[in-house]
């Protein structure tokens, strides 16, 4: 029995201190679980486990934000499984990782072994990290070594944006899980990489100005890179 008094205690405090939480509005509620994840940052992997998906779907912003990069070292064809040898985001500080990460067939875009990769990473079943959307990891990349072009149209129904590209003059498709289209308007003048029909990460928004207020004419531009979006 008295083995049982202080957790009976600690149940206790935590049902008043649910009760208590349940009474706050919705915004004061979430302010206080978020400040409860940062300050024990270490829960926050089982809490999305239960919220997601049952309770919640994942936000788009997983395959853009916090991309993780490697080689591709391996493919069984028969168990159309691959492995990764890189590295990604992960505990409290969002510090680099160094691990193998499987990755499944339908998630290789044609991409062969030893290419330099950036992917999303999920957890499977067993919490052991698992890679998606793979693309070519630009890497390094300069800015001379990139397409250009500015944004044509914001598709908000097949969720992507297409960039008329300065180099081939043929449009180029930016999937959300390159960049979300709230980072572009039409106008805009953008750099990236691209794989045939389809741009991949890193997708640079360029800006500059004219003495007038207008937006310079690639190949004139001058400026500064605004903002890095995706793996970039």
């Amino acid at each position: 029995i008295r083995r049982r008094a202080p957790i009976l205690q600690t149940m206790e405090r935590a049902k008043a201190l649910l009760e208590s939480l349940l009474q706050l509005d919705q915004d004061a509620l979430v302010q206080t679980i978020c400040v409860a994840l940062e300050r024990r940052p270490e829960i926050a992997q089982a809490v999305v486990d239960v919220a997601i998906p049952e309770f919640a779907f994942a936000p788009l912003k997983v395959l853009s934000t916090n991309r993780a990069t490697g080689v591709i070292e391996s493919f069984d064809e028969a168990t159309q499984l691959g492995l990764i040898s890189g590295s990604f985001p992960a505990g409290a500080g969002g510090e680099m990782v160094a691990s193998d990460v499987t990755f499944s067939g339908s998630q290789r875009n044609g991409l062969e072994l030893g290419a330099a990769v950036s992917f999303a990473v999920l957890l499977d079943d067993d919490s052991r990290p698992h890679a998606i959307d793979l693309q070519p990891d630009a890497g390094e990349q300069g800015l001379a070594e990139l397409a250009w072009g500015s944004v044509a149209y914001i598709d908000r129904g097949a969720g992507c944006t297409m960039v008329q590209c300065g180099v081939t003059g043929r449009q180029v498709r930016v999937p959300y899980s390159v960049s979300m289209m709230s980072e572009f308007a039409v106008g805009d003048i953008v750099a990236f990489s691209s794989a045939g029909p389809a741009a991949v990460a890193p997708v640079w928004k360029l800006v500059g100005y004219d003495k007038d207020g207008a937006a310079l004419p690639p190949g004139e531009h001058i400026g500064k890179i605004a903002r890095v979006v995706a793996s970039g």
